[in-house]
C-alpha cells in the first residue's frame, strides 16, 4: 500500500534533489485530469504535451499516483506519461493476467508499468524478473519500485538477445522506442547508439534459477525474435503463456515461426497481422 504521506512526498518533492513548484505542480494535476478525457487521448495530446507542456513546464521531474497500479509512479518524457497515465494499451489487462504465485517475467519493462501490475497480482508468493535494457529506464523503474516498496520484483539492466554479448541499443527520442533494430526507427529520430550488455532468456532463468515460469511478457521494439531464440529451452520446459507486441510484419513472421516450432498456438488480440504491428499472445498446444 503507497501512505497518504509518501504520496504527498512524492507529489512535492518526487526527485532526491529537487523540489516542484506550486505552479509545476497545478499545472501537472490540471493536464494528467485533461488527459483522462476520451477525446484528448492519443497522438494530439502527445503533440500537445511536447509542445505546451513538457518543456516549459519540465515535466520530467514529477511523479504521480496511479490509481489502477495502486502507485506512485516517476515518469520522465511525454512517451513514458502517455504510458502511465494515458490510453496506452488499453486492451491489455484483458489478456495479461498472472495470478496469485506465479512467476512472471518482464522483457522491456520500461519504467515499471506493467511490472508493478503484475507484481500486484502474483503477491508475496510470487515473483517478476523486470528486464530493461536502457540505464535511464531503468533508473526510473528502480525509483519506481523503490518508492512502492514493491519486494517480489527482481529488476535487471540488460538487454535480451538470441546470445550472451555486448549488443548496440539505439536511443529513440522518446523512451519508449528504444531498440536493438535501428530498423524500426526509420520515423523516429535516433539520438545516439549505445552499448549494453545482452543475456540470453535462457541464461536468466538459469542465474534465477526458476522453477516455474508463469508468464513472459515481451516489448523490446523490433527484438523479438532474437529474445525467443535465446529462450528455446525455457519455453520447452516451462511452458509459459507468452504476451508479445509486434513492431514489423517481418519480424512477426519469424516470432510466428519460432513460436509454432516449439508448438505453441497464437491468437492474435489487437491490431492486424498485415499492418505489422499487433499483439498476440502464444500458449503451449
Amino acid at each position: 500500500m503507497v501512505s497518504l504521506g509518501r504520496l504527498i512526498s512524492s507529489l512535492y518533492n518526487p526527485h532526491p534533489t529537487k523540489r516542484i513548484g506550486r505552479l509545476k505542480l497545478i499545472v501537472n494535476k490540471v493536464f494528467f485530469h485533461i488527459g483522462r478525457l476520451s477525446f484528448l487521448r492519443g497522438k494530439p495530446y502527445h503533440d500537445l504535451i511536447e509542445t505546451l507542456i513538457r518543456k516549459p513546464f519540465n515535466l520530467t521531474s514529477y511523479a504521480f499516483y496511479n490509481k489502477e497500479l495502486n502507485a506512485v509512479m516517476f515518469f520522465y518524457d511525454a512517451d513514458s506519461y502517455l504510458i502511465l497515465f494515458g490510453v496506452h494499451e488499453p486492451f491489455f489487462s484483458e489478456y495479461f493476467k498472472p495470478t496469485l504465485g506465479d512467476t512472471v517475467i518482464d522483457i522491456g519493462a520500461h519504467i515499471g508499468k506493467h511490472t508493478i501490475f503484475s507484481s500486484r497480482c502474483v503477491g508475496k508468493r510470487g515473483r517478476v524478473i523486470a528486464i530493461e535494457a536502457h540505464p535511464r529506464n531503468y533508473m526510473h523503474l528502480i525509483k519506481n519500485l523503490k518508492i512502492n516498496s514493491i519486494r517480489n520484483v527482481h529488476p535487471i539492466n540488460v538487454a535480451v538477445d538470441e546470445a550472451n554479448r555486448q549488443v548496440d541499443l539505439y536511443e529513440a527520442a522518446e523512451s519508449g522506442w528504444h531498440s536493438v533494430n535501428p530498423v524500426l526507427l526509420h520515423d523516429k529520430k535516433i539520438k545516439r547508439k549505445i552499448r549494453v550488455p545482452a543475456k540470453t532468456l535462457d541464461t536468466i532463468v538459469e542465474e534465477f534459477g526458476l522453477s516455474r515460469i508463469d508468464w513472459i511478457k515481451i516489448d523490446v521494439e523490433g527484438g523479438e525474435n532474437r529474445v525467443l531464440l535465446g529462450g528455446i529451452r525455457s519455453l520447452r520446459i516451462f511452458k509459459p503463456k507468452t504476451l508479445i507486441e509486434i513492431h514489423n510484419a517481418d519480424i512477426g513472421t519469424k516470432v510466428i515461426k519460432t513460436l509454432k516450432k516449439v508448438d505453441y498456438n497464437i491468437r492474435i488480440i489487437h491490431g492486424e497481422v498485415r499492418n505489422g504491428w499487433y499483439y498476440l499472445i502464444a500458449e503451449k498446444s
